[in-house]
């Protein structure tokens, strides 16, 4: 049987009082849902995030690799991405088209 809440009236409000146990499960249960969240989250970037920004850094340094072996117009943040760079490797795709 549980305890009904009354209020200071003296009057019975009708909602039964929550048992402490509830009250911590309900609260775990929420962090355990939130930390699988953030975990999925966290794989997700692992797979997709980081692939995407992998192939958006790796254009722009093909791109300023290529103006800078293509005249003397480009500009000092193109040299310095195409600083090191030594060749662009191209390999067409695999398989039939």
């Amino acid at each position: 049987m549980t305890a009904r809440t009354s209020d200071p009236a003296g009057g019975d409000l009708g909602a039964p009082a929550r048992d402490p146990r509830t009250t911590t499960l309900v609260w775990v249960g929420g962090a355990l849902l939130l930390a699988g969240a953030a975990v999925l989250a966290h794989v997700a970037w692992q797979l997709y995030g980081t692939t995407w920004v992998a192939d958006r850094d790796r254009g722009r340094a093909v791109d300023a690799v290529e103006r800078v072996w293509d005249g003397p117009t480009a500009s000092p943040d193109d040299r310095a991405l195409a600083d090191d760079v030594v060749a662009l490797v191209r390999i067409p795709a695999f398989g039939d088209d």
